[in-house]
């Protein structure tokens, strides 16, 4: 497994083609959701990019906004889920915005089936379930120490 951070101004244009690439595969396709893909924050984001050999099969788009860190996009091909690279893919990333950015709470957009996963990684709920796309999401924090 190879994994990268990069911000978008250092992207390739193969990297940004595979990862918007998963995002519609599995985000329209397999969860046949219809979502403004192209929402101009993947500009000002870096990326985690997680390639086996040559694929690319787990991205992370991490913001930093002026009240939080924004993690958002988070996405594993079907076939590497259910293996432990999930976990490992945030941590990754949360081991990045810990070492990089500043020292703010860490939020993300979290589908509601997913929702202990994160509670796992220590993300908290901070809202009630709501609907965003057609699908129920909700709002959760990581509390930087």
């Amino acid at each position: 497994m190879n994994w990268t951070m990069v911000p978008f101004e250092e992207m390739s244009a193969e990297d940004l083609y595979d990862a918007m690439k998963l995002r519609f595969d599995v985000f329209v396709l397999e969860q046949q959701c219809l979502y403004q893909e192209f929402d101009g924050r993947d500009k000002t984001a870096v990326h985690l990019l997680l390639r086996d050999e040559e694929e690319l099969i787990g991205t992370v788009r991490v913001l930093e906004e002026p009240e939080r860190i924004f993690m958002g996009r988070i996405v594993l091909a079907p076939e590497y889920r259910s293996k432990g690279l999930g976990k490992e893919m945030m941590e990754y990333a949360l081991h990045y915005i810990i070492e990089h950015l500043p020292k703010k709470d860490v939020e993300l957009q979290a589908q509601s089936y997913a929702q202990g996963f994160y509670e796992s990684l220590g993300f908290e709920a901070t809202s009630p379930y709501y609907i965003e796309d057609g699908i129920e999401h909700v709002d959760m924090k990581w509390r930087r120490k």
